[in-house]
C-alpha cells in the first residue's frame, strides 16, 4: 500500500499520532488532518467545517485506504461519513478495533489492532 489516510474522532488524536508515526515507512505515505488544528475552532463555524471536510475527502481520494482510529469501537459522525466516502470510492477500510456502529462494520475490510501497527509498520503496507 503506497498511501493511506488516518481518520479519528478528535478525542483520539494521541493514539492516531502514534499510529501515523509507526505506519509511515518507506514507500507508504500517511495523510492526516493537521495535528495542530484546534477542533474547537470548527464548532459552530460552518465555513471552517466545510473547508476541513472537503480537504480531508481530497486526502482520501489520494489514498488507497483509510485507517480509522476508533477507541472502544466508537466512530463519530464525521468519521462514519469519511468511511462511507472511502467505501464509495472503492478504498480499503481498516479499523483499529471492531466498530460498534453496524453500518461501519458492514463497510470494513480489515480490523488491525493498534499494537500490531505499532509493532510492525509493514502490516498496513502489506494489506
Amino acid at each position: 500500500m503506497s498511501a493511506l489516510t488516518a481518520s479519528r474522532t478528535c478525542e483520539f488524536t494521541p493514539k492516531r499520532k502514534r499510529s501515523k508515526q509507526r505506519s509511515s515507512s518507506p514507500g507508504c505515505t500517511v495523510f492526516t488532518p493537521d495535528f495542530d488544528f484546534d477542533e474547537t475552532n470548527v464548532i459552530g463555524n460552518e465555513t471552517k467545517k466545510r473547508e476541513l471536510t472537503h480537504a480531508f475527502l481530497r486526502k482520501i481520494d489520494s489514498s488507497e485506504a483509510i485507517l480509522v482510529v476508533d477507541c472502544n469501537g466508537y466512530v463519530g459522525r464525521s468519521v462514519a461519513i469519511e468511511a462511507g466516502y472511502a467505501y464509495a470510492k472503492s478504498k480499503v477500510i481498516i479499523l483499529i478495533e471492531p466498530a460498534e456502529e453496524l453500518a461501519v462494520q458492514a463497510l470494513t475490510d480489515h480490523v488491525v489492532g493498534i499494537e500490531e501497527i505499532l509493532a510492525n509498520a509493514g502490516v498496513i503496507r502489506d494489506l
